[in-house]
């Protein structure tokens, strides 16, 4: 009898050791698994970060390679209706801003710089700015200002043809073109730095509000 009992002693804690081992494993398991998701988060930090400074560089680097450059009159664009005409016919010769973006520009991006336009053409006059996308396909571009509601008009116009160096990379830019067509003030808005952005506009306002004055004034 008292075998009988040592037994089923023997066998309880058998069978509460093999409950102990697998809730071990699995707990083990479990933090194994939530170790691998925070490492991969951790490394996705990493290279978004790695990504960001190499962009950042590059930009920089397009930066240095140019303080200004010289607008092609007879680069040719294509209007919204089809037609087509050169830079020279759409210019006002007086001061304005140009944003310039291509068919690998990010929407996001699009949405907030179009928004941003939209502003400041309501202080500096609508007459003041340009746009210029870059696209195989016109029904495209006119997709992208639909979508996005755009007010003001855009044209499309050939990587390369304005003669500016920033066109060969896909990124977006902005510059100021003056009456004799020299384009300075480049700026590549970056991706996440607002902050700079503003500041930037902020600049360009003030700078638009003073060339005015001054008109007005001589």
């Amino acid at each position: 009898m008292k075998k009988k009992y040592f037994l089923l002693i023997v066998l309880a804690i058998a069978i509460l050791f093999n409950f102990y081992y697998l809730f071990s494993s699995q707990y083990l398991n479990t933090m194994i698994k939530q170790l691998e998701h925070i490492n991969a988060d951790q490394e996705q930090v990493i290279l978004n970060q790695q990504s960001y400074n190499e962009e950042l560089i590059s930009h920089m680097q397009l930066y240095r390679s140019m303080s200004e450059f010289h607008i092609d009159l007879n680069a040719e664009i294509r209007l919204e209706d089809g037609s087509i005409k050169c830079i020279k016919d759409i210019s006002s010769q007086t001061m304005q801003l140009v944003f310039r973006f291509n068919e690998f520009t990010c929407q996001n991006c699009l949405f907030e710089e179009f928004r941003k336009l939209d502003s400041i053409s309501n202080i500096i006059g609508h007459d003041k700015i340009i746009i210029m996308g870059a696209y195989k396909n016109d029904k495209d571009l006119h997709i992208v200002k639909r979508l996005n509601r755009v007010k003001l008009p855009i044209y499309n116009v050939k990587i390369g043809d304005i003669n500016c160096p920033i066109d060969n990379y896909n990124v977006p830019y902005i510059f100021v073109i003056d009456k004799n067509y020299n384009a300075n003030n480049i700026f590549i808005p970056l991706k996440g730095n607002d902050k700079q952005i503003d500041e930037y506009y902020r600049t360009i306002i003030n700078l638009f509000q003073n060339t005015d004055n001054n008109l007005y004034n001589e």
